[in-house]
């Protein structure tokens, strides 16, 4: 798992965090510049989603700031989140 952490760091170039929970929002593996302790805010945010429409496929969450754009997505039963540099925003 830390493998392809680092493998989606180094790969993409706005990418500055990844972290990876399991389906209670415990924390499997994080890296870069996103936090750990947040794991399980993110689960709950994508389960909370999940739940405005039972009968389609998991929702993608984006969380946009001024700097940054974290993107929660859901694989089978892991959450995964991506913290990515908003364009333009490369030297802040």
């Amino acid at each position: 798992m830390d493998r392809s952490l680092e493998n989606s760091l180094a790969t993409k170039q706005n990418v500055v965090g990844v972290l990876c929970a399991d389906g209670n929002g415990l924390l499997i593996s994080s890296k870069g510049e996103l936090d750990g302790a947040l794991a399980g805010r993110y689960t709950s945010m994508l389960r909370h989603a999940s739940s405005l429409a039972v009968d389609q496929p998991p929702p993608t969450v984006v969380i946009e700031t001024q700097m940054h754009s974290i993107i929660l997505r859901d694989y089978d039963t892991l959450t995964v989140a991506m913290k990515c540099k908003r364009e333009g925003m490369e030297d802040a």
